[in-house]
């Protein structure tokens, strides 16, 4: 038995109790410079924490306001070139109200007699597939489609019988379901197949089972919340260009500018329709402005 083990053994029962509870420095208490060193430590990663969190905040808030410069400075430009460019919703032309033509109306539609509406009855093919019988239909009466030159026959169509030449005229049109209007070249394609397109003389807005198109080539989609019941159409002859507007909301709806036509030429609001249930109806010019 070591010397040690003999030494503890010899020990009373309270002198080992009395060794066993001594603390002084075998278990040495904290310092109080380590404790405040841990405190600083704990303190220093919860501010670091805060600030990493906030910095990520502030870094976002140049973003969003980078985002609302760059929607603001689109809207801004857009309303700027509308302002430039855009006629303000015009006056009614003082030339009186704009009237259909029989003359030139397609064999398919039915003309009301104050010259003011228009649907279609039934279409009705070119001239050479028809007998002599079939070239007489009715339009409230009894005419011959077919024999004047100046009569569309492919396209269910027709002018007004006012045309311009100079100045700057509007007319409003409230329309059904499937309808294109706006103006023409007088001299513009009306007896064989042809597109509704600036190329062919025809600048116009169009409306197809709800759906707004400008009649361009090919055809220019607009925003649904744009469609209008009732159109105002304007021309301008001497800066060559023809507007349409939501007549509700007076707002713009589309321009087509840089017109291409003869000095002299005259221009004439056209009309179209495929709607059989309900009348495209031009209304007569109402008296004021903005």
């Amino acid at each position: 038995m070591s010397t040690e083990t003999s030494s503890w053994a010899a020990l009373g029962c309270e002198e080992k109790l009395n060794f066993l509870c001594y603390t002084g420095d075998f278990f040495p208490g904290p310092s109080g410079w380590m404790v405040a060193l841990c405190v600083a430590a704990a303190v220093a990663v919860a501010a670091s924490a805060l600030l990493v969190i906030q910095w990520r905040r502030m870094d976002s808030i140049p973003e969003r306001i980078f985002s609302c410069f760059s929607y603001l400075s689109s809207i801004n430009f857009k309303l700027s070139l509308n302002s430039s460019s855009i006629p303000h919703l015009p006056f009614p032309s003082p030339s009186g109200e704009v009237t259909l033509d029989p003359d030139t109306a397609h064999g398919g539609l039915v003309l009301s007699r104050d010259g003011l509406g228009m649907r279609l009855d039934r279409w009705i093919v070119s001239q050479s597939s028809l007998s002599e019988e079939g070239r007489r239909v009715s339009l409230g009466k009894q005419m011959d489609h077919f024999a004047n030159p100046r009569r569309f026959n492919s396209q269910p169509c027709v002018l007004a019988r006012q045309g311009f030449t100079s100045g700057r005229h509007y007319w409003e049109v409230e329309g059904n379901e499937d309808w294109r209007i706006g103006v023409s070249r007088e001299s513009a394609q009306r007896t064989r197949g042809f597109k509704f397109t600036p190329q062919e003389g025809y600048w116009g807005l169009g409306c197809y089972s709800s759906c707004l198109i400008a009649l361009t080539d090919p055809v220019t989609p607009l925003h649904c919340s744009l469609q209008p019941r009732r159109v105002g159409v304007c021309v301008d002859i001497e800066e060559r260009q023809v507007s349409f507007y939501s007549v509700e909301t007076r707002t713009h709806i589309y321009t087509f500018t840089d017109m291409v036509f003869k000095q002299g030429a005259k221009m004439c609001p056209f009309f179209w329709t495929i709607d059989k249930q309900n009348e495209l109806v031009l209304l007569p010019p109402v008296s004021g402005g903005d």
